[in-house]
């Protein structure tokens, strides 16, 4: 079934924008891990990242909320420890 609005197989779609002094090494490694990846044709999640001034801006589209949720969560790890909780541990 086709969307009316053109999204085609994806159902989910996720900005994540990394910035400031803080963000500085997370957004490095993050435009670091994204430009590795291999382009896969047909695959069911797709990122793509760039840089922006003082971090780095990251695009997700996927089939699943849940795959997109656990690369939101793979890119946000680091966060637990900031807020000494992990935010993903559990469901609201």
């Amino acid at each position: 079934m086709v969307s009316a609005h053109g999204t085609g197989r994806f159902n989910c779609f996720a900005m994540l924008l990394l910035a400031g002094e803080p963000m500085r090494t997370h957004a490095a490694d993050l435009l670091a891990e994204i430009g590795s990846r291999p382009v896969e044709r047909g695959a069911s999640l797709v990122c793509s990242a760039s840089p922006v001034a003082g971090g780095a801006l990251l695009r997700i589209a996927g089939e699943e909320v849940e795959a997109v949720g656990r690369e939101l969560h793979h890119h946000l790890n680091f966060a637990a420890t900031w807020l000494g909780d992990d935010p993903w541990a559990r469901k609201w």
